[in-house]
């Protein structure tokens, strides 16, 4: 998610210098390659910015060729096929489909794929984007997009056919729990279909010194974080700069922002029972899919007994003690395995759905 930041940035950058933007994204994949289907880069006319499309083979061919290939305005397909002696030197086992478009100018138009990113990191909610790499109907032309955010705004340059055979492609894709990119291909037109979420915002409910590790390991995964606590400090306000939100407030109103959240991931580190102790009963009453307790395990235990007693429905969703173990004992180890938790908990699941699958599709 920090590479997708990344490449946002670099476009609205070239934008604000009036420089062409150009983007290159993995579009299709046979075999083996380093990177799958939804990968990017952004480029100038002059120099690599941000994003890759595969470990460094292929870049340099795309920086030289992209603006040339795209001079009269039209998408380009580019295959790097590693299995044979024409594109061989790729670093992969496999057949690489790269397509290469000019960014738009206007950054509020949705069928661009990195304004649609932009708004949905930006507003922390799902969308489906679609873009054609090759296509045998005069009215679908190779570029041509569809931008659809959950809750029913959307951009589209394809034909109403070709919409409606889509449409339960479309209603699917936005109800996928994680980012998810894959193939579809209906009558001669062949698609990159594309689930864009948001990243990770973790809410980091305790504001001593060791959570400040855990703040930085978080937004070096380019994850949004808030760090949540009842009271103002001076101090923890000059450790936590680099967090994306300081909450100072009661604990409902950084629940109602939490729940506000399209992956939200929780961490109670308040070093004091009764806080943490409603802090938890409070997350378990939510939708938030991991909720972490920092604490010994009989602290712990302990909590999980008293949410029982509440009549709170303690479920897998609560990690007490937090953390992947992995003999962590310093703050920064013991940040590392919470972090490695939650992605493991949130994305790892659905590593199948992540990587990109060859699909076909008449429906």
């Amino acid at each position: 998610m920090s590479e997708l930041r990344a490449c946002i940035e670099a476009a609205e950058s070239l934008r604000a210098e009036r420089a062409a933007c150009f983007i290159a994204t993995v579009v299709d994949v046979q075999g083996s390659s380093y990177r799958k289907c939804g990968a990017r880069m952004v480029f100038s006319e002059e120099r690599w910015l941000a994003g890759s499309v595969s470990g460094g083979c292929l870049e340099r061919d795309v920086l030289a060729k992209g603006a040339y290939r795209t001079r009269h305005g039209r998408a380009h397909l580019t295959t790097y096929d590693a299995l044979t002696e024409e594109r061989s030197g790729t670093g992969c086992d496999g057949v690489i489909h790269v397509l290469v478009e000019r960014s738009a100018i206007n950054p509020e138009q949705l069928t661009d794929p990195l304004n649609f990113a932009a708004r949905c990191l930006r507003f922390e909610t799902r969308g489906v984007f679609v873009t054609v790499f090759r296509s045998r109907c005069a009215d679908v032309p190779v570029g041509a997009h569809h931008a659809e955010l959950v809750g029913g705004e959307r951009q589209t340059e394809l034909p109403g056919w070709l919409c409606e055979r889509l449409h339960g492609t479309f209603a699917r894709a936005l109800h996928e729990p994680v980012p998810r990119a894959h193939c579809v291909a209906v009558d001669g037109v062949q698609m990159l279909v594309e689930h864009v979420a948001p990243p990770i915002h973790l809410f980091v409910f305790g504001g001593a010194h060791d959570a400040v590790p855990l703040v930085t390991f978080g937004r070096a995964l380019g994850w949004s974080v808030s760090v949540c606590e009842p009271h103002a400090q001076l101090s923890s306000r000059e450790r936590f700069r680099t967090a994306d939100q300081h909450r100072i407030g009661p604990l409902t109103e950084a629940i109602a922002a939490l729940q506000a959240c399209a992956r939200p991931a929780a961490v109670v580190m308040n070093h004091h029972y009764e806080r943490d102790l409603a802090a938890v009963e409070a997350l378990l009453k939510t939708s938030c899919p991991y909720v972490g307790l920092l604490g010994a395990r009989t602290r712990s235990a302990r909590i999980r007994s008293d949410l029982t007693d509440r009549g709170v429905q303690v479920d897998e969703r609560l990690h007490a003690p937090v953390g992947l173990p992995i003999g962590a004992e310093s703050p920064q180890e013991i940040a590392l395995a919470i972090v490695a938790e939650i992605q493991s908990e949130l994305c790892d699941r659905a590593r199948t759905s992540n990587h990109a699958v060859r699909l076909v599709t008449t429906a």
